[in-house]
């Protein structure tokens, strides 16, 4: 095994959408789009022993739209784990671990936070939609307004004891400073900062903050298995790799790098290093503007 793809709740989507067609016309792929076609392809050329397939970024997403309980876990692994091993043929799955009772699996990811102060997060997210509504005219931020928006973002987030550097609150500030990484005029391409607001409109802003929040939380995730594997399963050769169909999302994961930060030693396994490890921005003119952002901020708090 060479290669873990972790697969995004729409891949899955296209995958259960593919296995129904087997029972319907020939002509109806006419209905799937040419990127989806695309990731079809992928998929199956990728059918192989040294790959495998992961759904736990969609199981932890959830099909309701909110946190789910034990049992909508259960629900969620049984559906998405069903659909992946019905699908290849040759490459592994993640299903026997995750439908495994004697880990408790369902337990866990019911209550699992792929960011520490997951409540926190949310918060500010709330936070920000409701202060959108507040600062947007016509659209748009004034620009005499942009300051004034971020620095409520991080005071609200610094009050809540949360590290600024976090991707979440990166992207909130990204999108009120309009901080892009394609610059050019009527570009048709997706910014990471489109993340915030998906096409797909959901009024019920729990649920809202629910679904953008399960995007959001993916870097700290992927960053979380890459620490694992490493450390737990020693499989330093072995890539993770996201796959979505979700342009904005895709940008947004592909922004975050990870680095160790540091290295200890264990407390709790004498010989045994633990690694500190971060994200960081790995767009230099990106992490730039930001690192402006968050001047101006502390410069503000300086004044007073």
């Amino acid at each position: 095994m060479n290669t873990i793809f972790v697969l995004d709740k729409n891949i899955i989507a296209l995958i259960y959408e593919q296995l129904t067609l087997v029972h319907k016309p020939k002509d109806s792929s006419k209905r799937l789009t040419k990127k989806q076609l695309e990731m079809l392809k992928f998929l199956k050329r990728h059918d192989r022993k040294q790959y495998a397939f992961s759904s736990v970024t969609s199981v932890i997403e959830g099909r309701t739209r909110q946190k789910e309980s034990f049992e909508q876990v259960k629900v969620s692994i049984e559906y998405d784990t069903k659909n992946l091993d019905s699908f290849f043929s040759n490459a592994r799955t993640d299903t026997k671990s995750l439908k495994s009772d004697g880990a408790n699996t369902a337990h866990i990811l019911s209550h699992f936070n792929p960011v520490y102060s997951e409540r926190k997060y949310r918060e500010v997210l709330k936070h920000y939609y409701l202060s959108l509504e507040k600062y947007r005219v016509k659209g748009s931020i004034p620009k005499d307004k942009i300051d004034e928006f971020s620095f409520s973002i991080l005071n609200f987030s610094d009050n809540l004891g949360l590290p600024l550097n976090n991707p979440i609150i990166k992207i909130i500030l990204m999108y009120i400073n309009q901080i892009k990484i394609y610059r050019e005029p009527n570009s048709k391409r997706k910014e990471p900062i489109d993340i915030l607001h998906p096409s797909k409109k959901i009024k019920d802003l729990d649920e809202r903050v629910h679904n953008v929040y399960s995007d959001l939380s993916i870097p700290n995730l992927l960053a979380s298995q890459n620490y694992a594997k490493n450390k737990i399963f020693q499989l330093q050769k072995v890539k993770i790799r996201f796959l979505t169909l979700d342009e904005a999302l895709k940008e947004y994961v592909n922004l975050f790098d990870l680095k160790i930060k540091s290295k200890k030693i264990s407390k709790n396994q004498p010989g045994v290093e633990d690694m500190i490890v971060e994200l960081y921005v790995n767009n230099s003119k990106v992490d730039e503007s930001l690192n402006e952002v968050y001047k101006k901020w502390k410069d503000s708090n300086l004044e007073k």
